[in-house]
């Protein structure tokens, strides 16, 4: 796996070199995006794969909540907002996404009392 990852770190440096000689900003975004891309797709290989949590009910075995956030766009106990991307290896729980949560407005529940 180590040497898999290792074209990952020479694109890495490639790309603060190339940041150090240019002003071309978008290009070096790019390349980035590319190479996190290909990084991914690599993790996959390996059994790695990303959680997804956002407009996703709250599941306290794959999601650790950080904040509870009132609104009346979203159900209660959805999550909002993703801090930190979680994921799974090969279906067991690498890390936990941290992530904001939905709750309904004070506000909301009042006026259908």
């Amino acid at each position: 796996m180590i040497k898999s990852i290792l074209p990952f770190v020479d694109n890495l440096e490639r790309a603060v070199n190339h940041s150090e000689k240019t002003e071309d900003i978008q290009s070096l975004v790019e390349g980035i995006k590319l190479t996190l891309q290909q990084l991914l797709q690599t993790l996959y290989k390996f059994g790695v794969s990303p959680i997804e949590s956002l407009g996703r009910p709250f599941d306290p075995a794959v999601h650790e909540a950080m904040l509870v956030v009132e609104t009346d766009q979203q159900e209660a106990n959805r999550v909002v907002e993703e801090f930190q991307k979680g994921y799974l290896l090969n279906n067991r729980l690498l890390r936990p996404a941290t992530v904001s949560v939905s709750k309904p407005s004070e506000k909301g529940a009042q006026t259908t009392e």
